[in-house]
């Protein structure tokens, strides 16, 4: 096998704030998910370390083929036991679905076994805040949030509980003693609003397929100027108004300004708004548990919804 794997430590520009860099095992791994996809195993490959936003559950190494002028995406579970084969099973088969409806980047190759999974690599750029702040994209931002909402669901999707799920984070973040000052009650009484306005449950005739991390990040805009939705490790069946929430707080909006745009009913909008507030409470807990380097993070999120909260 003609195989190039560079070491994930010789790349200097490469940060890896949450976790550490890929196995040589998981590299080689990847190199070897690609080449059967391309039904070669003679092809010269270099598999390096990849994360466009500096974080994900699974290992991102980008594997390219330098004489077919091809690069791939593959995610392999970063650690070797059940649940994490388990959890790269259930992105992978997301982001087919995502594939399959032109939400995301076309699924290659999946390794049943563990778990890991192949996409085409996106030549262009995630989105950043001030990008989408660009009339144009917007529209475009919301055409496609708007396309993953209207996808026909599937039997695997389970519920998404979003204030359910930022209570498990802030419970946990407790337990490890990782917030500052009285910022633990102010993210309970918030839990505890967003339970009393959109239920402790979302019902049946707003649940539509959500993709539950749909920020900037995870926008990429292509070379052609194509939007794509990346990272369906979240994707569940929710409530809409929790992907546009989180979308307006990430871009540092006001909690409707997006409403328009999306064609929001004024039920919707009345939800959209608590879940504006939950989103920027789910990033700063999430920023908590993720170490020092996300610490600011966790501050101005938290700075965003003390001031918020005295408006409401």
């Amino acid at each position: 096998m003609n195989q190039i794997v560079e070491d994930a430590g010789s790349l200097d520009v490469f940060r890896w704030p949450s976790s550490s860099p890929p196995s040589p095992e998981n590299l080689e791994h990847a190199a070897r998910l690609c080449q059967g996809a391309l039904g070669s195993t003679s092809v010269a490959v270099v598999a390096t370390p990849y994360n466009h936003a500096g974080w994900s559950a699974q290992d991102c190494i980008k594997v390219s083929f330098p004489s077919e002028n091809r690069s791939f995406i593959a995610k392999v579970p970063r650690l070797v036991d059940e649940n994490s084969a388990t959890a790269c099973k259930n992105e992978a088969q997301r982001a087919s679905w995502a594939s399959q409806h032109q939400i995301g980047p076309a699924v290659i190759a999946i390794d049943d076994l563990s778990g890991a999974f192949a996409m085409e690599f996106l030549s262009g750029q995630t989105l950043s805040a001030q990008m989408m702040l660009q009339d144009h994209l917007k529209t475009c931002t919301i055409g496609l949030l708007r396309r993953i909402h209207d996808a026909p669901s599937q039997h695997y999707m389970q519920i998404y509980n979003a204030p359910a799920a930022v209570k498990r984070m802030l419970q946990a973040a407790d337990k490890e003693r990782l917030l500052d000052g009285d910022d633990g009650l102010l993210l309970e009484s918030l839990i505890t609003w967003t339970f009393q306005k959109v239920g402790c449950q979302p019902t049946f005739q707003t649940l539509v397929p959500c993709h539950n991390d749909f920020h900037s990040q995870n926008i990429m805009l292509d070379q052609q100027g194509t939007l794509w939705a990346i990272d369906f490790e979240d994707c569940d069946l929710g409530d809409p108004m929790w992907d546009l929430g989180y979308l307006t707080a990430n871009m540092g909006l006001e909690p409707l300004d997006l409403a328009g745009i999306y064609g929001c009913n004024m039920e919707q909008k009345k939800r959209l708004e608590v879940f504006y507030y939950l989103a920027i409470g789910h990033c700063a807990v999430w920023s908590a548990i993720h170490g020092p380097l996300w610490t600011q993070h966790y501050r101005d999120c938290m700075l965003r919804l003390r001031r918020g909260w005295l408006r409401l």
